[in-house]
């Protein structure tokens, strides 16, 4: 690699904004990164030049701070632990700086990536390093958090908001002592973010970190929603679909999870929330009878005893489509025999896969070390 590597960082730098030769590029120096003997002469070329441009993101033109962090993530993959150090050493803080003050949507999405690449490659070990490689743990655990809360910030769009679901949930995976002390901290804030989120995809990614917590211990994860209050102002006092408003996290939470667990996108985050789903409804916890959820649409009846055409005056005049109210254990297990039904589909159709060792691009946290594969590691 001692010619190739050079020439094609080189070309990578210059050619950034072009998405085929970047795209190539980065390609052939993953490809290296992925030859043990070629990893660490490839680390002490490339960390630098990434740190650098990292340090100075204002400097950098189009498209090469969020180039720099793909590829920097894409180097850590295969990073032994010396190397994951250097790295750590040289980019951690520039990372987080970027996670923290970047209102540009690509590159949030790419500092998050990468911050999960560091935590995948140090590991709990990484605490220790220090946020410049010079020590001190409670420092690095800070930067994750501030990051993570960064992301979870309602000042951010929706779409850019979604990253905070992979990156949390590689911090309960990963650092789940560390995390312990302060879980009802960052509950609540995914609970506040979850009573703002609008779209869709949002609310689903969320999802995944109530699900890790479900298959630690669903009993803890009921309690401590159900003491959690609403964010003040977050629900409408009369909501429009006819199901009354939330008293509490846990009926927030559970509204949202059997409304949107049909909108989770990825192998492994599906695999994860359903079988949580099962866990959750397997606990036989009481609570989920009392909690009532969005059911069916109300279907209007004309006079004939017919369904009732609804045009637009009479919406108008009517108010929004209503739906049935029914406990969450007996929605969660429709979606679980819905769950099954699509399973057998895709088994008849010739479909399905195993999932990588590192994610798939779809999935927001795939089966990154081969051991979550009943989707309850946590």
């Amino acid at each position: 690699s001692g010619a190739l590597a050079p020439a094609t960082l080189r070309v990578w730098a210059a050619k950034v904004a072009d998405p085929l030769l970047a795209a190539d590029a980065r390609d052939v120096l993953e490809a290296l990164a992925a030859v043990p003997a070629c990893l660490p002469p490839l680390h002490r070329l490339a960390v630098p030049t990434l740190s650098g441009v990292l340090a100075a993101p204002d400097r950098q033109g189009p498209m090469l701070v969020e180039s720099t962090l793909d590829l920097l993530g894409g180097l850590l993959k295969p990073a032994a632990k010396a190397e994951a150090r250097a790295a750590h050493a040289a980019c951690f803080r520039h990372v987080v700086a970027l996670a923290v003050t970047s209102d540009d949507a690509g590159v949030l999405q790419s500092a998050a990536e990468c911050l999960r690449a560091f935590l995948r490659s140090g590991g709990v070990e990484s605490l220790a390093w220090g946020v410049d490689g010079t020590g001190g743990g409670g420092e690095v655990l800070r930067s994750y958090l501030d990051a993570a809360a960064r992301l979870l910030s309602p000042s951010l769009e929706d779409g850019a908001s979604a990253f905070a679901a992979p990156l949390l949930g590689q911090m309960l995976r990963r650092l789940p002592g560390e995390i312990a002390p302060i879980l009802p901290e960052i509950v609540s804030a995914v609970v506040a973010r979850v009573a703002r989120a609008r779209q869709p995809n949002l609310i689903a990614a969320l999802m995944s970190i109530f699900a890790r917590l479900a298959h630690a211990d669903c009993d803890a994860l009921v309690g401590l929603l159900a003491q959690m209050p609403v964010p003040s102002g977050d629900e409408p006092e009369t909501r429009e679909d006819g199901v009354a408003p939330s008293r509490n996290a846990l009926e927030l939470v559970l509204r949202a999870w059997c409304a949107y667990q049909p909108d989770v996108q990825g192998a492994f985050d599906i695999k994860l929330t359903t079988s949580a789903l099962a866990a959750l409804l397997a606990s036989g916890n009481p609570a989920l009878d009392a909690v009532g959820v969005r059911g069916e649409l109300v279907i209007e009846t004309g006079e004939t005893g017919q369904r009732a055409i609804r045009t637009r005056a009479k919406a108008r005049a009517t108010g929004p489509d209503r739906y049935t109210t029914v406990p969450a254990a007996t929605k969660i297990l429709e979606l679980l025999a819905d769950a099954v039904l699509e399973a057998q589909e895709a088994a008849l159709a010739g479909g399905g896969g195993g999932d990588d060792e590192w994610e798939s691009e779809g999935d927001s946290d795939g089966d990154d070390d081969g051991d979550d594969g009943d989707g309850g590691g946590s």
